[in-house]
């Protein structure tokens, strides 16, 4: 009976540029996903059967491929729902796919457009996604790994004698092979909304080269995980849920930069959050409407527009609709953190106690 192609002999993108594999050393059992923001894995949190990281609007992310397993493995990365190889949208097992070996750990830093160049990943709202450019945006906000293990071949004496006496001369390499294969032929080139989403960054160096893997029928493990931005302000003002105020204004901070990224976009939105964030502490009206339009116009939104907004409560509504959603998930303060669904209760800078939470979730 033939297979597809894909599940039989796949044609699989393959080999990450040198320097972008970290050394293989054996790791944990489990296939690993993580997402890395300059570099730092991010906070990970478990509710209602989904894993979940934060959204840094307008940062730059990489997503680490861990395999676990004494084989090569290949994975199937979808990013918005679009293949992070082709952008296509298909099953995991007709996927085009990364290649890792045995232990190996890699990082995807961007979109391959080609065989020699990515795209960076950057977190963006849903109007700057690489979905919306091609159409596609019923996926937005999810990154999905489905692992599949190279098959083993498993031969008797009697077979490896007879493969021994009538070896015939290498193949030539697989990029070959592949290259006159329908399969095979180069694939296409593929400010605040509710939904984050991920765009095409700046262009990258990643080089890289297509192999033959004869794989698995069924996935060795699947890896799902959702993106979102929130904001919780430890603010009585407007989030009645905290017990006490600790950042007095964080409500109408939150409120301006959201102003100044509608007005200003991206950009202007991280300027504004990092003046913010800069200043909070240089007086005690450091974050009060007058300052917070000065910041706007600093981050390049226009101020006055800043100012009608805030009058206008304009955007009060949609920060708290926005810690609404992480209260329902069980948040009351930041960093909160979840294992397996469960809100850890424990002193999360302690390492030991952190570890052993970790732990017992995994027995």
């Amino acid at each position: 009976m033939t297979r597809p192609l894909a599940c039989s002999l796949a044609t699989l993108l393959a080999l990450i540029a040198p320097g972008s594999a970290e050394p293989a050393t054996p790791p944990p059992d489990a296939p690993g996903v993580e997402i890395l923001v300059n570099g730092v894995p991010q906070p990970r949190y478990a509710h209602d059967g989904r894993w979940y990281v934060e959204a840094l609007k307008g940062r730059e992310y990489a997503i680490r491929l861990r395999n676990p397993y004494p084989v090569r493995v290949a994975v199937a990365l979808s990013v918005d729902g679009l293949n992070s190889i082709d952008a296509r949208q298909t099953t995991a097992s007709h996927a085009r796919k990364w290649v890792l070996g045995p232990y190996q750990t890699v990082t995807i830093s961007g979109w391959q457009t080609s065989a020699a160049q990515a795209r960076a990943f950057e977190f963006t709202t849903e109007e700057r996604s690489y979905g919306q450019a091609l159409g596609k945006t019923a996926n937005l906000g999810m990154i999905s790994a489905v692992f599949f293990r190279e098959r083993t071949p498993v031969y008797s004496l009697r077979d490896q004698e007879s493969r021994a006496e009538t070896q015939a001369p290498a193949a030539p390499p697989a990029r070959s092979a592949v290259e006159g294969s329908a399969a095979g032929r180069s694939a296409g080139k593929a400010a605040a909304d509710e939904y984050a989403a991920t765009g095409m960054g700046r262009r990258t160096e990643h080089a890289v080269e297509q192999v033959w893997l004869d794989l698995e029928d069924a996935p060795a493990a699947s890896i799902d995980i959702r993106y979102e931005f929130r904001y919780y302000p430890i603010d009585q003002s407007c989030n009645s849920y905290v017990p006490r105020t600790m950042f007095p204004n964080a409500c109408r901070a939150a409120a301006a930069a959201e102003a100044a990224g509608q007005i200003g976009g991206i950009e202007a939105f991280w300027r504004m959050h990092d003046l913010m964030y800069d200043h909070q502490r240089d007086s005690d009206d450091s974050l009060d409407d007058a300052h917070l339009v000065r910041y706007a116009e600093q981050a390049g939104a226009d101020p006055a527009t800043v100012a009608l907004d805030l009058a206008g409560d304009n955007y009060e509504s949609k920060v708290k609709s926005s810690f609404m959603s992480g209260v329902r998930s069980g948040v009351n303060g930041t960093p909160t953190f979840f294992v397996n669904g469960v809100r850890f209760e424990g002193d999360w800078t302690n390492a030991d106690a952190f570890t052993a939470a970790l732990e017992e979730a995994a027995e």
